[in-house]
């Protein structure tokens, strides 16, 4: 029998996320609770000197008529916020669109 074998990349490690916030499983949760638990998280981000974290907000499958309640107000508080230095969708293998990739200066 064959073995198959998994290409390494060895640069990996270095665009892993160092923290990650997942709004999955938290309830419902209404604006000013999104803002909070957001803003926090980002404090913290922010004091551990962390450089690269991962927000999964989902993709609002499960939200009333299939749109994103949560990614939305999340993206508005990352663009105010003068620390962050880019966010994106998340990479394919870490949420895509439910996701939100986030570099800090």
């Amino acid at each position: 029998m064959k073995e198959k074998f998994r290409k390494i990349n060895k640069y990996e490690h270095l665009s892993k996320p160092e923290k990650e916030l997942d709004f999955h499983n938290r309830g419902l949760l209404n604006e000013e609770q999104i803002n909070t638990i957001t803003k926090n998280f980002l404090g913290e981000c922010i004091n551990s000197k962390i450089k690269k974290t991962l927000i999964i907000t989902g993709k609002g499958l499960h939200s009333k008529n299939g749109i994103a309640r949560v990614k939305p107000i999340v993206q508005n508080i990352l663009r105010s916020n003068s620390q962050i230095k880019t966010f994106s969708d998340g990479r394919i293998d870490r949420g895509d669109t439910g996701a939100i990739e986030i570099t800090f200066y």
